[in-house]
Order: C-alpha cells, then sequence, then structure tokens
C-alpha cells in the first residue's frame, strides 16, 4: 500500500500541537466534536505554568510539582517538562500566541501548589478557548493537515501486532484509513462523573480503545477533583461550571457554612495547598453542610478584564461574585493517570503514541500540579509532532484484523454508571464499596459487554491494587503514614 498519513485523534491542547508539530508530513486530524470550541481543553480557565519570571527558576518548578505529585512522579520526567516550558512558550508565540501582559513583562498569577507566580493566562480566565481558538486556526490553514470533526474512531486495524489503520465514523458513515501511526490525544474520562468540569463527551472512549488493544495502563484511578465547581449545573448540559483556581491566587477564600475558613487547619499554604488537598477539605465540607463558599466579594481586582469567563459563568447562574459568595463543590477535573507512555508517547502497542491528557508519563505522579495540563499537552505535543515528522514512514500493510472498542452503554446503562462513577470513585474511596461495584460491572454482571462499564471495571482494579493513600487516589480512613488499607 501506498504511504498513509499520520493519524491523530483528538482535538485538544496536545492533538493540536501535535498536528502543527509534525509539519510536514501528512496529518488526518479527527475530533469527536462539530467545532473547533467542543473540547476540554477549550474549558480550562487557568493558563500555562512556566518559569519565566525574574524571580523563578526551572528548577523551583520542578520542585513544585515533585511535592504536588506526592513523590511519585517520573524525576526526569518533570525536570524536562519544566526545562522545556520556557521554550514551550517561545514557541506558541512564534505560532502567534499573544500572553497576557503588560509593559513591564507577562502577567503571571498563582496557583494551588505553586510557590511562585508563573502562570500565564491569554484573555485572562479564558485561557483555554483563546489557546485553542488560535491553534485549531493555525492547524485548518496548515496545508499537511485534513481535519474531520464530528468523529467517532471505534476500531484500530493491526497487522503484524502493529496499528496500521484506523476505523472511524462521520455523520453515520463508516470510513476505514490506513496511518503510518495512530497518535491517541483522546482526553480523559472525567465526564463519566456525575459531578464533573468535562463534557460528557470526555468518556475515556480513547482510552478504552487502546486498552482493547493491549495498549498498558498506568494508575488508571488517578483521578484528580477540582475543589471549586459552581454548585450550579447549566440547563445546556450536565457540566458543573469551573471556577478557575487563579481566584484563590488573586486572595478568595474558602468557607463553610459558619463562615469558618477550614483550609487554613489542613495546610499551611490554606487555600492555596494542593488540588487535591483542597479537594478533600471542600469534599468533607461537602458531607457536613452540602455544599462549601468561596468568597471573592472582599477582591480589589479588574473582573472583566481578569475573570471575565468566571464573572459571565456567576451571573448566568444568577449569583454576582462581586457581592456575594459563591456555593461550590468538588468535581472530577482530570485524569492524572492513563495509558503508560514515554516521554516520546510510546506505548506498548507498536505504532500508537499517547500525548495530553490520555497519557501517563510519570510527569504529574499522584496529582497534577495547576496548570501543568496545558503545558505537558503543548510541549508533549511539540516533542510528539516533531519526533514523526523526521521518521520516514514507508508503506502500510492491510489489516490483518481489527480490534473494536464494544457495545455502548444504552441511555438508562449510562445513567447508571455516572451514579456508580460518583459513589465509588469520589475523593475519598472504600475498598469494600468498590468490591461490591466491581461485582455489577465486571463480566457476568447486569452491565458487563458494555464498553463504558469494562472501562469503569479497570479503573476500579487498579484503584484496588493501590491500597494505599497518596495524591488524589485516598482510602477513607486511611492517612499517607498508614500506607495501606484492606483491598
Amino acid at each position: 500500500m501506498k504511504d498513509a498519513p499520520l493519524c491523530v485523534i483528538g482535538a485538544g491542547m496536545a492533538g493540536l500541537c501535535t498536528a502543527i508539530a509534525a509539519a510536514p508530513r501528512p496529518v488526518l486530524l479527527l475530533s469527536r466534536g462539530d467545532h473547533a470550541l467542543d473540547c476540554a481543553s477549550a474549558l480550562a480557565q487557568g493558563g500555562l505554568a512556566a518559569a519565566v519570571g525574574c524571580d523563578d527558576s526551572p528548577d523551583l518548578h520542578a520542585t513544585d510539582t515533585l511535592t504536588a505529585g506526592a513523590g511519585d512522579n517520573d524525576r526526569k520526567a518533570v525536570e524536562w517538562l519544566t526545562g522545556s516550558a520556557p521554550g514551550t512558550v517561545t514557541w506558541l508565540e512564534s505560532l502567534g500566541i499573544d500572553f497576557d501582559h503588560d509593559q513591564v513583562g507577562y502577567l503571571l498569577a498563582r496557583e494551588g501548589g505553586h510557590s511562585r507566580d508563573r502562570v500565564l493566562h491569554l484573555g485572562g480566565d479564558a485561557s483555554g478557548s483563546r489557546l485553542v481558538g488560535h491553534l485549531s486556526h493555525v492547524a485548518q490553514k496548515a496545508s499537511h493537515i485534513v481535519w474531520k470533526q464530528g468523529c467517532d474512531v471505534d476500531a484500530l486495524g493491526l497487522a503484524q501486532d502493529r496499528v496500521v489503520s484506523v476505523r472511524w465514523r462521520q455523520r453515520q458513515k463508516c470510513h476505514a484509513t490506513a496511518c503510518s501511526a495512530v497518535v491517541l490525544a483522546g482526553g480523559s474520562v472525567a465526564g463519566a462523573f456525575l459531578d464533573t468540569t468535562h463534557p460528557c463527551s470526555s468518556d475515556g472512549a480513547a482510552l478504552m480503545l487502546a486498552l482493547k488493544a493491549g495498549a498498558s495502563g498506568r494508575d488508571l484511578h488517578y483521578i484528580q477533583f477540582h475543589p471549586t465547581a459552581l454548585f450550579a449545573q447549566s440547563a445546556a448540559d450536565s457540566r458543573m461550571r469551573l471556577i478557575t483556581e487563579a481566584l484563590r491566587g488573586a486572595g478568595a477564600v474558602l468557607r463553610d457554612h459558619r463562615g469558618h475558613r477550614f483550609m487554613l487547619e489542613l495546610h499551611r499554604d490554606g487555600e492555596l495547598a494542593p488540588r487535591d488537598v483542597c479537594a478533600r477539605g471542600v469534599w468533607q465540607a461537602q458531607l457536613r453542610d452540602g455544599w462549601a463558599w468561596l468568597h471573592a466579594e472582599h477582591l480589589k481586582i479588574d473582573w472583566n478584564r481578569q475573570f471575565p469567563t468566571v464573572l459571565r459563568t456567576c451571573l448566568e447562574a444568577g449569583v454576582d461574585p462581586r457581592k456575594q459568595a459563591l456555593p461550590i463543590g468538588v468535581a472530577a477535573h482530570y485524569q492524572v493517570g492513563g495509558l503508560a507512555c514515554d516521554l516520546d508517547g510510546h506505548t506498548s502497542v507498536q505504532g500508537v503514541f499517547a500525548v495530553g491528557e490520555i497519557a501517563s508519563s510519570g510527569v504529574h505522579g499522584a496529582n497534577r500540579l495547576a496548570s501543568n495540563s496545558l503545558l505537558e499537552a503543548a510541549t508533549a505535543g511539540r516533542r510528539l509532532g516533531q519526533m514523526l515528522s523526521g521518521l520516514t514512514p514507508g508503506p502500510v500493510p492491510e489489516a490483518e484484523h481489527w480490534v473494536e472498542r464494544g457495545a455502548p452503554a444504552s441511555g438508562d446503562q449510562l445513567a447508571c454508571l455516572r451514579q456508580m462513577v460518583q459513589q465509588y470513585l469520589g475523593p475519598l474511596r472504600d475498598a469494600s464499596e468498590i468490591r461490591r461495584g466491581l461485582q455489577l460491572v465486571d463480566e457476568g454482571g447486569p452491565l458487563s459487554g458494555r464498553w463504558q462499564a469494562q472501562l469503569l471495571a479497570a479503573i476500579m482494579r487498579s484503584a484496588l491494587a493501590d491500597p494505599c493513600s497518596r495524591g488524589v487516589h485516598w482510602w477513607r480512613g486511611c492517612t499517607p503514614s498508614q500506607q495501606s488499607v484492606t483491598a
């Protein structure tokens, strides 16, 4: 067969950066959304972390990343990411990205877990949509990229133990395309939760497809929860609206229903503790009172310039953050674990690479440091794209057999599964409850055979195989010093 294109599945920050950096190699970019901003990256309010301030350094950034990751990071991967971060900023600027700045330099914000102001924004808290929007425009103009939207990739074709083709559906039409390599940039499973900052399309579809093809997972149970999601779901979808951590960096504080500032008792940095600590603190307040409160009404800030997205979101929900405390709760936000891969994106399946949230290279450890996600997506995407651009693809054989993701769950089954994910895999977990849930989704259970149930079972098994509290994975009644639970 003639030379085939590189296939990139997913057009968030990671997929776009990979496709752009792969030039001049031909790229087929497949995305599930019907337009450019239909991705989780576009919802990011936090920006991109990089040691570009005069009082900062990649070493300090690495130290903060390792601390947030609870010591479970791959140190070499962390040092690569933080050391590459200033260069990533320069590369994005070469593509036309104009980060927020004044006459002196970048406008840098501080978020939880950071010891310096090092988070760059684009349009204040509209960073994700601005970045994705600009990179989408670059990709659409690039002559080496063919972008197909509204696609669902449901099978991989293999020959000689290597992925050589993909099967995808668009508007009820089925296509099979030969490819020289497949890059999975399909995001997270966070949208499978009832309380989530992600769209429901963040359901782990690409992750399940890779697992079915034999790819190894790493720490699938590491799922990060955002501590400040507005406690009001949109009528348009089930997603909870994010309240950026940068608002706490600007001085907003967390209180319970009695007005008690509870985070001061849980961590020396209070509201700027690492995200997993804040999430557990807010979760405990939720269990007591139904929700917690984020107070920002005392801040002397320019809301329209610094936090236009938060302001609009809150006003649409009927609360004014300039005058009122915000009712907030914990919501699933980021899958820290994923497909095991190295820094070049290689998975355990030949011809399959992973990048972005679906990938687990060890950079984040057991808890992602705030705003390292867009940084990793851009940095790893650029590295992977440039590496693949330099490879000579050669002819691709016909697929010998196909690996399918599997039958999807029905509407009622999906509702049941989302309730189960919320119950069993929240910020505080119970081994006996997870074992009970596993019986419902495992082979022979009432939901077995549906790929969403199979993915949930894989995550539950991953949790039970890690019987100690660490980072985002916290067992009820178990502290890190105990190091084990009865799993």
